[in-house]
């Protein structure tokens, strides 16, 4: 399965301080080619419209949207664990 990023999600990346934007990066590109080490980190997120899971990277959360029909991951918003769910 692969991520993808809206339009809202590369511009949250590109403002986040540079050594916490790679190591998402990473994490997402480490997950993606690991879909057993992703499915134990991902997490259902219930009451939210549109997001359906949840992966945590150090403080940040990475709220995102699964088909799995489709075989992908739709990212949907990128923020600090304290901002998130606001």
């Amino acid at each position: 399965m692969e991520f993808l990023f809206t339009k809202i999600v590369i511009k949250q990346l590109s403002r986040l301080p540079g050594r916490d934007a790679s190591r998402i990066r990473e994490k997402l590109l480490f997950w993606q080619s690991n879909s057993q080490l992703l499915a134990i980190q991902l997490r259902e997120v219930v009451g939210m419209e549109f997001v359906t899971h949840r992966l945590r990277v150090g403080n940040w959360r990475v709220l995102l949207q699964v088909d799995k029909s489709k075989q992908f991951y739709l990212i949907l918003k990128i923020a600090s664990r304290k901002e998130v769910y606001q």
